[in-house]
């Protein structure tokens, strides 16, 4: 069941309790690793709210030892669902259908290389001929999967809002498992949060690891005091710079809105930097693996 707010936290179970905690009141007059503030101006997500985390070192940022801050873009999950997690459910859900337009072939007598030479559209005319119920099935099979896989790959071309309850009743299964991933912290280049500001809502909010934001001491600064439209349009004379990173509109006001709590900002840290820290090295040769065993003196059989 939701939880609402306001609450009292110390009545709750401690699992809940600890969620409910991970976003506390920003630090008043610092700007730090793990404050989240709004405003934000994100390639990719035109009009939608978006929100900064910075992760500039906590240390630095109260000694003053910095000449800019870097941040971390967030969005609500409801956008990106319809952007970078339509497009990530979509390009499962083609190796799916790919996968199983082969195996039609396969169980129709045909070999799965057609699908290399040869348009669907002319596999399903020229193939698939009148045969015994085998035969008609797998027909059948590739024919849906066929409309499956130019869903996916419309979607992949040009994601749109009207695709999400299309490709999530589609690909239930990959719709699943994505959020699964991404609620267990294990889809690589995004983290999870449930909320970005203490009592707000927990609809849930995706940052964007890969797209690392820089600005300029003077922003953190105004930031920090809070700022409205006049005031930007002050600071980008000075800034020219910020512009393409921020966007205060006539309406809104740039201000701190919460900050990421201990051990959940370290957590999130260590997912930045496994992001870009992984290291990739060669498959040991199929061959090699498959004799190792037999190559080993302790394995040969005692005579």
């Amino acid at each position: 069941m939701p939880i609402s707010h306001p609450l009292n936290a110390s009545e709750l179970p401690k699992g809940l309790r600890d969620r409910v905690d991970e976003i506390v009141d920003p630090l008043r007059g610092i700007l730090t690793q793990g404050t989240i503030f709004n405003c934000v101006r994100i390639d990719g997500y035109d009009g939608c709210a978006a929100y900064g985390l910075v992760i500039t070192a906590r240390c630095d940022a109260v000694n003053g030892k910095v000449k800019a801050y870097n941040y971390l873009p967030i969005v609500t999950l409801n956008d990106w669902l319809q952007r970078d997690g339509l497009v990530l459910i979509a390009e499962r859900f083609r190796s799916d259908a790919i996968g199983s337009l082969k195996s039609a072939l396969h169980d129709g007598g045909y070999s799965s290389s057609v699908l290399e030479t040869e348009t669907l559209d002319r596999i399903k005319s020229t193939l698939f001929l009148a045969g015994n119920k085998k035969v008609n099935q797998a027909k059948t099979r590739f024919e849906e999967w066929c409309e499956r896989l130019e869903l996916a790959e419309s979607v992949i071309r040009a994601p749109q809002c009207s695709h999400v309850p299309l490709l999530g009743k589609a690909a239930a299964a990959r719709k699943d498992g994505l959020i699964q991933e991404l609620l267990a912290y294990k889809l690589a280049g995004y983290y999870f949060l449930q909320r970005i500001e203490k009592g707000g809502s927990d609809l849930g909010y995706v940052v964007l690891l890969r797209d690392i934001q820089i600005m300029s001491c003077s922003a953190a600064s105004a930031i920090i005091k809070g700022m409205d439209n006049a005031e930007f349009g002050e600071l980008c004379r000075m800034d020219p710079l910020l512009i393409s990173r921020i966007s205060v509109g006539s309406d809104d006001y740039l201000l701190p809105m919460g900050m990421l709590s201990s051990p959940k900002i370290e957590h999130l840290m260590q997912a930045f930097s496994l992001t870009f820290t992984r290291i990739g090295i060669q498959n040991i040769e199929p061959a090699y693996a498959q004799s190792i065993w037999s190559r080993q003196s302790c394995t040969t059989e005692v005579r």
